[in-house]
């Protein structure tokens, strides 16, 4: 039987855990495709398609990241991000634009977003930028 060493590392045979990103967006393509390209890339991704779900979302579990859009019906990004930070402060947001609007993204930033990227997203570059924070969380 293997045990915890004094290191404190967990034996080689005890399962990681996956990184959990909460993808929030109201397009269902955008969700899908966060949902098809970080799945195999061993995130769990947990999907909501309004502010008011992800807000749901966070009651029941605390992800690594979440990945917001900024503009969406009802409660949009924004608000939705000052809603998370004020129960969760240490949470981390990226914020997801399709407009190129500098004072948003600022905005953002300001109420405690990690990150701004404008869509679309170039995949790769947004693996990057997850692993990163996560490093940086670690």
């Amino acid at each position: 039987m293997e045990t915890l060493k004094d290191e404190g590392k967990a034996p080689e045979n005890t399962p990681k855990t996956k990184p959990i990103i909460l993808a929030v967006d109201d397009e269902f393509v955008i969700r899908d495709l966060m949902h098809r390209y970080l799945t195999p890339l061993g995130y769990e991704v947990l999907l909501a398609s309004n502010g008011e779900q992800a807000l749901e979302y966070l009651e029941m579990v605390h992800p690594d990241i979440v990945l917001m859009d900024i503009y969406m019906p009802g409660k949009g990004g924004i608000q939705t991000l000052r809603d998370m930070k004020q129960k969760h402060k240490d949470l981390l947001v990226i914020m997801l634009t399709a407009i190129q609007d500098e004072q948003i993204g600022q905005m953002a930033i300001n109420y405690g977003a990690k990150d701004y990227l404008t869509k679309p997203i170039e995949l790769k570059t947004l693996q990057k930028i997850l692993n990163t924070h996560l490093l940086l969380r670690s």
